[in-house]
């Protein structure tokens, strides 16, 4: 059993999500000072384990359906390099580290939230229309809320409307690209995309997407300051790439994409770097 099974079964690459801890730091123009900062670095470790842990336990579920996908069937515990009851006990002491350095940093809740629904849908939510893009696209907003009450940050109505939005944006987009791109095979790959039809899953995230950027305009506008308003433009542009790959059906791996994208890239640099300016001025 090499380490390098392990790591790969953690997916540290999907930690890149918990870059969303900072946004009410940066959105509120304040940047932490050394305490709160801490305190982010350790809910950004916890969200990470947590994340990790439930991965392990989810390739379990799906190691039958893993083997049916094209990539998915090289993932440890589908390749059978891990045995399913390591995977398991990996998966529950992560789950469990993660939740008690939350609690550390008094983010024990949101992060139970988190680790609750992301192991209910593993065994239960993927099989209940609409909740299952629902109880995926959570964590992104969940995210933020842990970023405010770890920096003490004011996290805006409209700011948390917008992560609702642009996060279920991202994933009926991801099942979107996987409905087009598997085609046929869907079902076997992904059995809750046969309660899904492809016309329906495109009109979801074109919806998503025009509240998405509605919210952020009137947060951005509302805030009254020449940086809010100005980082619009990146936003905006970002989401209409981010559009034109799902339009494309590339989007059914979102951490590869904005890994790869370097346009997606340089539009969110833009953005922090507006909110980097703010708190410097």
């Amino acid at each position: 059993m090499p380490l390098r099974d392990l790591l790969r079964s953690a997916r540290p690459r999907q930690w890149i999500k918990n870059i969303l801890l900072i946004a009410p730091s940066l959105t509120s123009g304040v940047l932490p000072e050394p305490r709160p900062a801490a305190r982010l670095v350790v809910a950004f470790v916890a969200f990470s384990l947590t994340a990790s842990g439930v991965y392990f336990i989810n390739d379990v579920r799906d190691a039958d359906h893993d083997r049916e996908h094209p990539t998915k069937r090289l993932r440890p515990v589908a390749a059978r390099a891990l045995t399913p009851r390591l995977a398991i006990a990996v998966g529950a002491l992560l789950v469990a580290t993660g939740l008690l350095l939350g609690l550390s940093i008094r983010l024990g809740s949101v992060i139970g939230v988190y680790a609750a629904v992301s192991l209910a849908y593993c065994f239960l939510l993927r099989n209940l229309v609409v909740t299952d893009l629902l109880a995926v696209a959570s964590g992104f907003p969940l995210r933020v809320i842990a970023g405010g009450q770890a920096t003490g940050a004011t996290v805006s109505f409209w700011l948390l409307v917008t992560t609702c939005a642009g996060s279920l944006f991202v994933v009926t987009g991801k099942r979107y690209s996987e409905a087009v791109v598997f085609g046929a095979a869907k079902v076997r790959i992904r059995p809750s995309l046969s309660r899904y039809r492809v016309v329906h899953l495109r009109l979801a995230w074109l919806c998503s997407v025009a509240v998405a950027m509605t919210a952020y305009a009137i947060w951005a506008f509302g805030e009254g300051n020449a940086f809010s308003a100005m980082s619009l433009i990146p936003f905006a542009l970002a989401l209409l790439r981010y559009m034109e790959a799902i339009n494309g059906a590339r989007a059914a791996y979102p951490e590869d994409l904005v890994q790869k994208d370097r346009t997606l890239q340089a539009l969110g640099m833009t953005w922090l770097g507006i909110f980097a300016a703010r708190g410097f001025a």
